[in-house]
């Protein structure tokens, strides 16, 4: 592991020359080179779960070599950066395809998942998609958020990464994310890799279609955009999606909601619910929208899709579903906050839905 040679200009070098390789030379520099970074990182965290500390004294991966470890960080993040210009916001993948809700830094979590689902990195048989929330509220964040990037640079045809309302500077600022950094790599690397995560985070997809006809994304529907064409040319790097894509900063929050709740809501804030078209002011959220049955189904209709799968909210199953079936929310990160939820996620393969709950009764929770 010749991490001590890497620098600024090296990786820079390197990562313009992979600009050019075929794919058979990608893998053999990248996916199969034992010292690539994406292999020392994976490996790396492997190791580091077994010595993660606890949920109220967490350990930091490579804690102890801060310059190393954020020359790594370098080399992952000029790689992905280029996987991630070929990707529109709304990403198209196929089945056979497992779909992962948050994960929050529950490193344990998505360690049964490698187990379940991925055990020989980089040769896997089916697709991933993950849903957004790596980081926040678990003590893992980064860790997870490392290990996800390798995973997408070993495997970069076989996992997407969307972005949850959870990879945004703002919201880890009031939750935990950004202080994670700074307590496990104090100010100065801290910052700097605080920054350079969320530098990655900027550029992810927002939304994706599984075999063109589910539409899976962190939290929901957008109003202000009725059509996947729409979402494919929003901007591919978004620092403040909030201020400059309304309709990507929906799909981070929306949620559904049962006609019941929708009603009530339309009665409290005095408004027509015949005039609303399916989607209604975020009450619990504060932003955004909720979206009910009306509203998911005319999106899917007009774009001639069968189902929806978002994450976003905490099923105590790890999983439930919406209107008819047609909606799916999926949770991937057990025990949360202090709840007894289940780990679970969706296996799309041919048109059908199967989900799959994973045992990790005997898992700690990461968040305090």
């Amino acid at each position: 592991m010749e991490i001590s040679k890497l620098n600024d200009d090296s990786v820079n070098q390197n990562n313009h020359r992979k600009e050019h390789l075929t794919a058979q030379q990608y893998s053999i520099e990248t996916v199969f080179n034992r010292n690539s970074a994406a292999n020392i990182i994976i490996n790396l965290v492997r190791d580091f779960s077994n010595n993660k500390g606890t949920v109220r004294n967490p350990n930091g991966l490579m804690q102890d070599r801060k310059e190393d470890l954020w020359k790594l960080l370098l080399s992952i993040n000029n790689e992905i950066e280029l996987l991630l210009k070929n990707e529109h916001k709304c990403h198209k993948i196929y089945s056979p395809c497992f779909i992962m809700g948050d994960i929050h830094g529950n490193l344990e979590d998505l360690f049964s998942l490698e187990k379940a689902l991925w055990k020989q990195i980089p040769c896997v048989g089916a697709n991933y998609l993950f849903l957004g929330d790596y980081v926040d509220r678990g003590q893992w964040g980064f860790e997870c958020a490392m290990y996800l990037f390798a995973f997408k640079i070993l495997c970069p045809n076989k996992v997407t990464l969307l972005r949850g309302n959870h990879e945004v500077r703002l919201i880890q600022t009031n939750y935990t994310y950004k202080r994670e950094c700074l307590q496990k790599y104090g100010d100065f690397y801290g910052l700097k890799i605080w920054e350079l995560t969320n530098r990655i985070f900027d550029k992810l997809p927002v939304c994706a279609l599984v075999d063109d006809c589910i539409f899976c994304a962190h939290g929901g529907l957008p109003r202000s955009a009725t059509e996947i064409e729409q979402l494919i040319r929003i901007k591919q790097e978004l620092k403040d999606p909030e201020r400059e894509s309304r309709a990507a900063w929906e799909i981070l929050w929306s949620d559904p909601c049962h006609m019941q709740q929708f009603l009530e809501i339309a009665d409290l804030l005095n408004l027509n619910p015949d005039n609303l078209n399916g989607f209604i002011k975020n009450t619990k959220r504060g932003t955004a929208f909720l979206f009910n049955e009306t509203g998911a189904m005319n999106f899917l209709r007009k774009n001639g899709l069968t189902h929806i799968i978002r994450a976003h909210e905490v099923p105590p199953n790890g999983y439930t579903f919406h209107f008819g079936n047609k909606c799916a929310t999926i949770f991937s990160c057990s025990h949360y906050c202090g709840n007894d939820n289940d780990c679970a996620c969706i296996l799309v393969d041919m048109q059908k839905l199967r989900v799959i709950q994973l045992d990790t009764v005997n898992n700690s929770s990461a968040t305090d």
